[in-house]
């Protein structure tokens, strides 16, 4: 009788430390992708990583939710349909539309973007409507793009990253 009391005694303390290991969460981790292309929200830092406000952002995030962070620089996109396959959530300046809401929540507005064109120094466009007909390169996946699109006879060449873009332009392409 003793010694079953003993195995008795020594199996339940086994089981209680087993589960106060239990009770000490293992911190979980946070995947995201951004676009590194955007300063100051997103850009590669002088180590080699992604920087910025949204980096910044993110980790504040993941540390208030006792969650590690690992961030991933991917084509922008690809970002959205990326989120819940390959990442938990995207960071980027991006617009929010009615097409891509259909597929990922957003998170509420938190800075508010304006268009702009580049254009070479002598250029003469001045105008949207100076720009039909015109060849114009534009980011994949941005509203830039989106708006280049509707313009009369553009022909609109989509590149991965805006800095492709604004090669091909002082290179005349």
């Amino acid at each position: 009788m003793k010694i079953s009391k003993i195995i008795c005694a020594v199996l339940a303390s086994a089981m209680v430390l087993r589960f106060a290991g239990c009770a000490e969460k293992e911190k979980t981790t946070l995947v995201m992708a951004t676009n590194a292309e955007f300063p100051p929200f997103e850009y590669i830092g002088d180590d080699g990583e992604p920087d910025g406000f949204d980096i910044a952002l993110i980790k504040a995030i993941a540390d208030k939710m006792d969650m590690d962070v690992e961030i991933s620089n991917m084509e922008f996109g690809s970002l959205v349909g990326a989120v819940g396959t390959k990442i938990d959530v995207a960071i980027a300046g991006m617009t929010v539309d009615e097409e891509r809401a259909k597929k990922v929540d957003f998170s509420d507005n938190y800075y508010e973007a304006i268009q702009y064109v580049i254009l070479l120094k002598d250029s003469t466009i001045a105008t949207i409507a100076d720009l039909e007909g015109k060849s114009i390169g534009v980011q994949l996946g941005t509203t830039g793009m989106y708006t280049a699109e509707e313009i009369k006879g553009a022909k609109v060449q989509s590149y991965n990253k805006a800095v492709d873009a604004a090669n091909d332009l002082v290179n005349g392409r």
